[in-house]
């Protein structure tokens, strides 16, 4: 009877001890799923941060691209208006000798 009621007592105690490691373990995971997700949270904040970098980035490139043309495109023209009026003068200077 005596050693039913140390065994009683021991399985007793083994289940209390199993609900307290249970629970701790439940905690800790509850605790360690809060931390990954503010860690996600904070990396999200950064992606969306650095894809706000990048489309600056981008807008800012394009610009220099369109800028970077229209200045091309300029110089082109003036090339190509002083080309013109050189052979002008060229075809005027020869036509002037021809006479």
């Amino acid at each position: 009877f005596i050693l039913k009621k140390k065994q009683l007592k021991v399985e007793r105690d083994r289940l209390v001890t199993e609900d307290i490691v249970r629970s701790w373990d439940r905690a800790e995971i509850d605790r360690q799923f809060r931390r990954v997700e503010e860690e996600n949270l904070s990396l999200q904040r950064q992606v969306e941060n650095l894809q706000s970098v990048l489309n600056e980035s981008e807008h800012q490139h394009a610009q220099r691209l369109i800028d970077f043309n229209t200045r091309n495109r300029r110089e082109t023209e003036v090339e190509t208006a002083r080309i013109r009026s050189s052979q002008s003068a060229a075809e005027r200077a020869l036509e002037g000798r021809e006479k």
